[in-house]
């Protein structure tokens, strides 16, 4: 592949992006008349007129006006006395209804929200000259009265007063039943805390660990993969296409209308699914509004990390300030109305303590003999054997070995104090970010209306540590930081028109372009030639980038320098994501249908990030180890290394065709239902290059083929009757049905209910590594039980490489799909609230998952039933979970108190692999071993409860001074709790990484125990270890006994939980009223305002099984939950906001 040459497109493409953003907006505009909708962002009203009798009243005029922009639509009852207007901006609006010889009635303050299917209850008009013309104002519904679905939606005002950190909207996804935060491990903090504001969902943050700069990727939306929850803006992509994760264009508070999240069984004219947020940016109106507000966190006014305080460390010095502004209003009196908004976030952010062991000046030089001292690192605190006193002679010492070791930094913190680490470091790195977006409403008749929405993002995002996912807990500083110009568009084009009362059309163009280019920044730091590194790696083809390493054989006993190659010399990502929706809707009878078409295009571009500059592993346990990795890699030892050639470019992509037909009926005033369904294609992802991805085909095997023709494997540039996406999907169908049932016609009591069939697209991995053997990329690896040379791997590529790449089953025709449902009973209570109980649930089938297809068994000979090939990974969709919940809500959203109560009692149970949480051996050939791994997900929490709360508290009337000091005063927050986390499953392996030796003297392994290198041993268990728990442990150790040939453990544990999760935030406003609609408000925010540190599990100590001669060896601290092993602090934020 001819990298420089992409590099060269892809700039070109870059610079135009705005002109390629616009054209096909225009081409839409020009293109109507239309034929449904992403997520949707309009909503439907509709009601039924009577008379006095109760007869239904035909032929009235009724007009919904927009309160803000004056924009009308208008239309007329049919015989049923029905009426409905589709496709309706959300806003608040007031419906009028006039006949000759009846009153006029007029319904004020009607609240609609995006994607809300809402119904007026009856609506009785009087004969005239009886009475006076009727005026009311709506009483915003407990729940929609003609929608099944199971959703819940927040408007600007309650975004605006729940107190959270960020500038993003979903970080309010954690006040919802049904949304339960994934946590960073068996910490069980929440990965996403909204601290950082950032583009790409990966970075750096306070607290470490992947995917936090982003609240998608970071919720199990009703027991689903984090990979479901999809998010829309304005109908426009908001997710990164690449991991269906991050959300790539921020639904800022400040530009945001509401967001919707639908949570199960909605309706056919969703695209997505089986769980989406929608988001519906502001409009401007017939008034002019605006706001200029900043927002500010310093590390002067927040607390001390708890561990800080142990290591005698000042408060990390981060900073983060956000200021910005809003103006909206008419650029044409009821014609043309806009709303821009802006907002800088300048950020300073921390990466979160990382703990680690690394050598000292002396063993840079050979000298170990104080190896002791660099502290409880179990692979690094030995003297090395078969060295007299740990001298190691300089005449022995590895070039390329020192080269790597003195990369790592030197040690700067006492074992002694720092819980046995002798490098402690929380490092500070800039992360600024700007973001705005402006919006035009077009009213250009009272039949058509159109919008036009745009959202820029540029960010610089560092990575000092490791790129994107890289960052493990004992990590340490890469020599060199990594740096990204980050930048998303987004747009949005939406017309309307309506042809006569009873028919509307609706058009949506949505399109996002997302870049992320990384580079080194300083490549010195990391030559090989500048290093003084003397080996090329196995095929010669090194970038001029030292290969990584692993110190503590990936067991978090050592310390890791780990980035990927691929930087040639930018390792980038571009992702496009075009769609378009039609939808036209018809109203007859008590009827409300639809049919629509949705098409999606997505392109996600970028080389693969595979070790091109080689990855070494070291181990202690291997034959030829001195005891310490330290020492090995200065001797030029290791007994794992992987390298492959330059990385091939990834430049894959789907698409998606869908058409739908829906009905609404309204069988009575009180009972409606909905049915419908949706056809799909939903694409396989397709190399765009027209190599094609590589799939298995076991009936194109020969066992006498030569390794080089790499037999039962095939593409399309190999087999031209392959297709480019290797497999091909059929049509999928989705029927959905739902009802709403008001019990006593009143509104009051109301059960809802529904269940639908969802289908979801693969995220692109596995398939972008499917192109890399047809691209010819070659991968080497040598594992070992004993130690090597890395100067024996040199140039050892022009041999015969097993191939150890990944393919797809050939048969495989499936997408992920979900059958989700619901029932749920809504009650009013006095004093304005309501209670919701549902119970939900859902099974998801066809989930990704990978299998060794060359399994070797338990063969005596250690051969494998494909000898061409290594580990054979061949995917198909193979998983399968399910969910069951109980959620409940306690609601009241008007007056001066406003809360919400959310609680979830739930189970999600599944086959675990992948983002589950760790598997049995491989599921895709391991038939007997399917069941073993069929249990509670990683992401299960038994119980989420959140209570969110505003109350503007009463002061004094009397006006002056005194009501200028007492009053105005608002306390809002946010009190969560979570269960804990799934053992072990949320970070310890199937087994607690059991190790050690048997009772005859034996090392506790894999083959020895079970046969198969394939199959963990696992610890035997001699009664429930959730019972009789001692004080200050998890569980009861006292249960666990090792296992022995032929007879190993139990393969699913009982459910064993780690510590629970809990958290207040609390926030107090002030607000000056200064005449009219002009406010000026402080406030001051203190997250986890009790300042209460959580204690967890370490992974190596308390969470690791370990066996002496078949007896428990760590009794002492294994499931114990220390005391000394804490984090979290107080952050706190102060703001400054004046609306007019």
């Amino acid at each position: 592949m001819d990298f420089s040459r992409r590099r060269v497109m892809r700039s070109s493409m870059t610079g135009n992006r705005l002109r390629w953003l616009l054209l096909p907006a225009l081409v839409l505009v020009l293109a109507a008349p239309r034929v449904g909708y992403a997520q949707r962002f309009t909503g439907e009203l509709s009601g039924t007129v009577v008379d006095e009798s109760g007869a239904a009243v035909p032929g009235a005029s009724v007009t919904a006006t927009n309160e803000a922009s004056g924009d009308q639509r208008r239309t007329v009852t049919n015989a049923d006395g029905f009426f409905a207007f589709a496709a309706v901006p959300a806003g608040t609006y007031t419906v009028g209804i006039e006949l000759p010889g009846f009153n006029k009635s007029e319904i004020k303050s009607i609240v609609l929200r995006g994607g809300d299917s809402r119904s007026l209850r009856t609506i009785r008009l009087a004969v005239a000259g009886r009475t006076e013309a009727v005026s009311v104002t709506a009483e915003t519904p407990i729940v929609p009265l003609n929608s099944g679905e199971k959703s819940a939606t927040l408007g600007a005002e309650q975004i605006e007063n729940i107190p959270i950190v960020s500038s993003s909207a979903a970080e309010l996804l954690r006040i919802l039943p049904g949304m339960t935060p994934v946590t960073q491990g068996v910490t069980n903090r929440p990965g996403f805390t909204g601290e950082v504001i950032g583009i790409n969902g990966n970075g750096e943050y306070q607290g470490g660990g992947g995917n936090n700069q982003s609240a998608i990727g970071n919720f199990s939306a009703n027991g689903t993969r984090t990979q479901s929850l999809d998010i829309t803006l304005d109908g426009a992509p908001g997710a990164d296409p690449g991991c269906n994760c991050a959300t790539s264009v921020n639904p800022n508070t400040e530009f945001v209308q509401e967001f919707k999240v639908l949570q199960s069984n909605f309706g056919a004219e969703h695209a997505k699914g089986p769980n989406a947020m929608s988001v519906v940016t502001k409009a401007g109106g017939r008034e002019f509004h605006g706001s200029l507000f900043t927002y500010f966190r310093d590390f002067h006014l927040n607390s001390n990390e708890w561990f800080a305080n142990k290591v005698s460390r000042d408060r990390v010095q981060n900073k983060f300030i956000y200021p910005g502004g809003t103006l909206s209003g008419p650029l044409k009196q009821d014609k043309i109305f806009f709303f821009v908004g802006y907002e800088y976030y300048r950020q300073r952010l921390d990466t979160g303590f990382i703990k680690s062991w690394v050598p000292t000046s002396a063993m840079r030089n050979g000298d170990f003999s104080g190896a002791a001292q660099v502290g409880s690192g179990g692979f690094v605190n030995t003297v090395p054997s078969g060295f007299p006193g740990g001298i190691i002679p300089a005449s022995q010492i590895d070039r390329g070995g020192r080269a790597l070791l003195n990369t790592l930094p030197l040690p700067n913190v006492d074992p002694a104090v720092s819980g046995g680490f002798n490098y402690v470091d929380d490092l500070l790195v800039d992360q600024p970010n700007h973001q705005a977006l402006a919006r035009l409403d077009f009213n250009l008749s009272e039949n058509t209306k159109m919008f036009l929405r745009y959202n820029l993002q540029r960010e610089t995002q560092p990575f000092v540590i490791g790129l994107w996912w890289r960052n493990r807990p004992d990590q340490v500083p890469y020599p060199s930081s990594i740096s990204a110009a980050n930048a998303s568009d987004s747009a949005t084009v939406s017309l309307t028109h309506v042809f006569d009362p009873t028919l509307t059309t609706e058009s949506i163009f949505g399109m996002t372009y997302i870049d992320f280019p990384n580079a080194i920044d300083d490549r010195t730091k990391v030559s090989r030639q500048a290093l003084g590194y003397p080996y090329q790696g196995v095929f010669g083809q090194s970038n001029d980038q030292i290969p990584s390493f692993d110190l503590g054989g990936w067991g978090s006993n050592g310390p890791i320098l780990f980035n990927p190659g691929g930087f040639d010399p930018v390792l980038f990502a571009t992702k496009w994501q075009f769609n378009t929706a039609q939808n036209l809707t018809k109203v007859w009878g008590t009827h409300t249908a639809k049919a629509g078409f949705y098409f999606e295009r997505i392109t996600n571009n970028q080389p693969g990030n595979g070790n091109s500059n080689g990855y070494l592993e070291l181990n202690t346990w291997a034959g030829g180890s001195t005891g310490n990795t330290f020492a090995d890699l200065l001797l030029g030892r290791t007994n794992y290394y992987q390298e492959q050639t330059k990385n091939a470019l990834h430049n894959i992509g789907w698409n998606r065709w869908e058409f739908y037909a829906q009905d609404s009926w309204k069988v009575r005033p009180n009972l409606t239902l909905s049915y419908g369904a949706r056809l799909s294609d939903l694409g396989p992802w397709t190399d765009r290059e027209g190599i094609g991805l590589a799939a298995f085909d076991i009936s194109r095997y020969s066992a006498a083929a030569s390794a080089g023709a790499f037999p039962g494997v095939v593409w399309h540039a190999k087999d031209s009757n392959v297709p480019l996406t290797a497999v091909t999907n059929p049509w999928f169908f989705q029927p959905r049905v739902g009802f709403a049932w008001d019990l006593k016609g009143s509104g009051e009591t109301v059960l809802r209910g529904g269940a639908g069939v969802y289908y979801s697209h693969d995220a692109q991995q596995p398939y972008a590594d499917l192109i890399d053997i047809g691209a010819g990329v070659k991968s080497f690896s040598q594992g070992d039980t004993s130690s090597f040379q890395i100067s024996s791997l040199e140039r050892l590529g022009g041999g015969n490489i097993v191939f150890n790449g990944s393919t797809i089953d050939i048969t495989d025709r499936k997408q992920p799909k979900t059958y989700s449902w619901s029932l749920t009973l809504n009650q009013k209570l006095p004093w304005s609230t309501n209670i919701e109980a549902s119970y939900v649930g859902n099974t998801s089938k066809d989930l990704m998952n990978f299998g060794v297809a060359n399994y070797n068994g338990i063969r005596a000979d250690g051969t494998r039933p494909l000898p061409q090939y290594g580990d054979l990974n061949v995917f198909r969709h193979s998983m399968s979970q399910n969910y069951h919940g109980l959620q409940a809500l306690l609601a009241r959203q008007r007056g001066d108190l406003n809360f919400t109560l959310a609680y979830t009692f739930s189970k999600s149970l599944g086959f675990r692999g992948d983002a589950q949480g760790p598997a049995v051996g491989s599921e895709y050939i391991l038939t007997p071993y399917h069941n073993f791994n069929y249990g509670i997900l990683s992401y299960d929490r038994t119980h989420v409860a959140t209570l969110a709360y505003s109350w503007n508290v009463p002061g004094p009337k009397s006006g002056g001074a005194r009501e200028a000091v007492l009053g105005g005063w608002e306390l809002a927050g946010i009190t969560s709790y979570v269960s804990g986390a799934p053992l072990p499953i949320a970070g310890a392996g199937t087994n607690f990484n059991m190790q050690g030796t048997l009772a005859d003297g034996r090392d506790i392994g894999n083959e020895l125990i079970t046969g198969s290198s394939q199959i963990p041993a696992q610890p035997v268990l001699t009664c429930d270890p959730t019972q009789n728990v001692p004080s200050g442990y998890l569980f009861n150790n006292a249960c666990f006994a090792a296992p022995s040939p032929g007879h190993n453990g139990n393969y699913v544990l009982p459910y064993m939980k780690a510590q629970p999760y809990w958290n207040i935030d609390l926030s107090l406003f002030k607000n000056f009223a200064l005449g009219g609609a002009k406010k000026l408000q402080f406030r001051t925010s203190a997250y986890n305002v009790l300042n209460h540190p959580l204690a967890f599990p370490d992974v190596g100590t308390n969470l690791t099984l370990k066996f002496d001669h078949g007896k428990l060896a760590n009794a002492d601290q294994f499931g114990r939950l220390p005391e000394d092993n804490k984090f979290g602090r107080r952050i706190v934020q102060l703001a400054l906001r004046f609306t007019f």
